[in-house]
């Protein structure tokens, strides 16, 4: 939301406000109930683990000026976790991408 004010000595300026409404408005974890019938009950480990690798995966790469979109990490991120947690998943080749963006 932008609106106008003054600055110093008067000069018109326009604010910005905003905010990251992902994890604030968005339920990060809702996807457990589906998840349970493909991981079992590694459910809630699991989607800690895919979320704290989405934000891993785009901090870093900020960080190291190689910018992907939040859907490529988050696609990452889900090949990573399901390697660590489901033995036999396909491989990223062989799947759909979680993210068609």
């Amino acid at each position: 939301m932008s609106f106008p004010c003054r600055g110093p000595e008067g000069s018109l300026l326009t604010a910005t406000l905003g905010f990251d409404v992902y994890a604030t408005l968005i339920d990060t974890h809702g996807v457990v109930h589906s998840l349970a019938k493909y991981v079992g009950p590694h459910v809630l480990a699991f989607s800690n683990s895919w979320r704290a690798k989405q934000l891993e995966y785009s901090f870093r790469r900020e960080l190291m000026k190689q910018y992907q979109t939040f859907a490529i990490c988050t696609s990452q991120a889900l090949d990573y976790t399901c390697s660590q947690f489901i033995h036999n998943s396909k491989s990223p080749s062989r799947r759909k991408p979680a993210s068609n963006c």
